[in-house]
């Protein structure tokens, strides 16, 4: 019996994975913040407004006065399944994705000079999808979305003229809804309509980060930061809708009726390292790489707590995600500075097989905002127009059985 409940176990855990790599997991650089402009190029070197409380708050000492700053985003998703062959019908789903809005807030205070404390509210991590309920692939995923939202207190403190040190608390609730189409008449002898298996669970976990701000010069300085992983654990996340009679008593015989069962997934933790440089009164050049651990975030633990328990790790084989971006800013004007970047995001996903084989994708995203700033408010008054292409690679998909 426990060897069937292991195997039972491990077919839960295929349709319990929470958003595979194409759908979320996504690491959000764009976070409605004025670095947008420049595709988050320099993001942990800029120190040029509020916004670094999040992206480095070593960067904070660099700011003269308080600041106060919000930001508003809309995202469109494209997302689309081409079936060659399927093993039922139902058609592709249409598009899976849909309008994502999003924003952030910023705030810095300085207690003095060289110490200065701020906080930050927003999201990094998530994304989703809804191919609908009647498509082709409606046993492997139906709808799925992780949503978060983070509050982030910093403190920044100046050390001497050349170096700047950071550190903060990140507070990240985490909501996890997915549902999948379970077959109630597997034999094929009846005519039952389709199951559902939904997770709907959230929780709030705890993390941190550092940052490092270097300015060997005046025009010159270098930034680097760490956010750790967030442990979010979604517990009694699933249960089960218009169970069958028959599939009841098979499930109910061989997990137990009064199952309980247990997901933990890791928001990865990141490095970033930035550049900034100032030519002149009127250019400046940035740039950053930065690696997330999307390894650790291919990794779903569930357990199942019935008569006895049972534990087990799926682990996706997902691949490190490194991130580069470079930029340049233009003051054409007093008040006024262009600004104008390209930033791409690299990652390979290698998904089990009954799912997909090789997923390669890359994410290019090119930028250009103005600004307008005055010594009147501080913040910056702006409009940031942007292009936004993104390529993912073919996924070879089979459902059977």
């Amino acid at each position: 019996m426990e060897v069937l409940r292991f195997i039972v176990l491990a077919t839960m855990i295929v349709a319990l994975m929470p958003l595979d790599g194409r759908s979320a997991g996504l690491w959000l650089y764009e976070q409605a913040t004025p670095d947008m402009g420049l595709a988050t190029a320099g993001r942990a070197a800029l120190a040029q407004d509020a916004s670094t409380a999040s992206a480095n708050p070593a960067g904070m000492t660099l700011l003269e006065r308080d600041q106060l700053e919000g930001g508003l985003l809309g995202i469109f998703v494209t997302a689309k399944f081409d079936a060659d062959s399927t093993t039922y019908d139902g058609g592709n789903g249409g598009d899976a994705g849909g309008f994502v809005p999003a924003g952030s807030f910023s705030y810095v205070h300085g207690l003095s000079p060289d110490l200065k404390l701020g906080v930050t509210m927003g999201s990094y991590f998530g994304l989703g999808m809804d191919y609908g309920d009647e498509w082709s692939g409606r046993y492997y995923i139906q709808e799925g979305e992780l949503l978060t939202l983070g509050i982030n207190p910093n403190i920044g403190y100046r050390v001497n003229d050349w170096l700047s040190i950071g550190a903060g608390v990140s507070i990240l609730y985490g909501e996890l809804n997915q549902e999948v189409a379970i077959i109630n008449n597997p034999a094929g002898i009846f005519s039952s309509p389709d199951a559902k298996l939904k997770i709907e669970s959230d929780d709030i976990g705890f993390g941190y980060n550092l940052g490092i701000l270097v300015e060997p010069t005046k025009m010159t300085r270098f930034g680097l930061t760490y956010r750790s992983a967030v442990d979010l654990e979604f517990d009694d996340a699933t249960r089960v809708e218009n169970l069958s009679l028959i599939m009841s008593g098979i499930v109910n015989g061989i997990l137990g009726p009064d199952r309980k069962v247990d997901m933990e997934l890791t928001v990865p933790q990141t490095v970033m390292f930035s550049a900034f440089h100032q030519l002149n009164k009127q250019w400046a050049i940035m740039g950053n790489i930065g690696w997330q651990d999307q390894s650790e975030f291919g990794k779903t633990s569930i357990s199942l707590a019935s008569a006895s328990s049972t534990s087990f790790t799926a682990d996706r084989n997902f691949e490190d995600t490194w991130h580069y971006a470079i930029g340049t800013q233009y003051r054409f004007a007093p008040k006024w500075l262009l600004a104008v970047g390209r930033g791409t995001q690299r990652f390979k996903l290698m998904v089990p097989r009954i799912l997909c084989e090789v997923n390669s994708s890359e994410i290019t995203v090119l930028t250009m905002s103005i600004f307008l700033t005055s010594t009147s408010f501080t913040g910056f008054r702006r409009t940031e127009p942007g292009l936004v292409r993104v390529w993912q690679g073919s996924c070879a998909f089979s459902q059977a059985g």
